[in-house]
């Protein structure tokens, strides 16, 4: 605008200069927030490092540390529902994977009476032909954006909620 109100003319080199601008701060932002996202992302995790660190050397029972963690990793990956579990070995040899801790999703009292009972002694699994075989048995991240069509998985009991994608990650001592 002009001093007096009237509308300024603009040729189109002023009006390219001013989308270019625009479109400069927006990318800015964008960077701005992404990186901000990152910060956030890492200190949260950070804090749940420490928690579990600090829980570790105040010799917390370990089925209260498990669940906790689990609880804090679902929240950062923003999941449903998840487990943590240690890969045994049979007495014939064969590895299988028990549970420290596992989202109760329960979907009838045949499930939830199962939940209860088993849950906190560790439940067992010996299947590897699955998903979470897969991780067990290679011994590397296992990531599935499609786990119903994945060539990897072994199935969901009937009932069970939807999985929508895995995420499976060995971790060592």
């Amino acid at each position: 605008m002009k001093d007096d109100g009237e509308p300024r003319e603009q040729n189109m080199s002023d009006l390219e200069k001013l989308r270019q601008q625009i479109a400069e701060l927006e990318q800015s932002l964008k960077k701005e927030l992404e990186q901000r996202k990152s910060i956030e992302a890492s200190q949260d995790l950070l804090q749940v490092l420490s928690h579990v660190q600090s829980q570790f050397i105040l010799d917390v029972e370990p089925r209260v540390l498990f669940d906790r963690l689990l609880t804090d990793l679902l929240s950062l990956t923003e999941s449903e529902y998840g487990f943590i579990g240690e890969v045994l070995w049979s007495d014939n040899g064969d590895p299988y994977l028990k549970t420290h801790a596992i989202t109760n999703i329960a979907w009838n009292e045949k499930w939830m009476q199962f939940y209860r009972e088993n849950a906190p002694k560790g439940m067992v699994f010996t299947n590897l032909k699955t998903l979470f075989g897969a991780v067990m048995t290679s011994g590397r991240p296992v990531i599935s954006n499609d786990p119903a069509n994945d060539a990897r998985r072994g199935g969901l009991p009937e009932g069970h909620p939807a999985l929508n994608a895995f995420l499976g990650l060995p971790i060592y001592r």
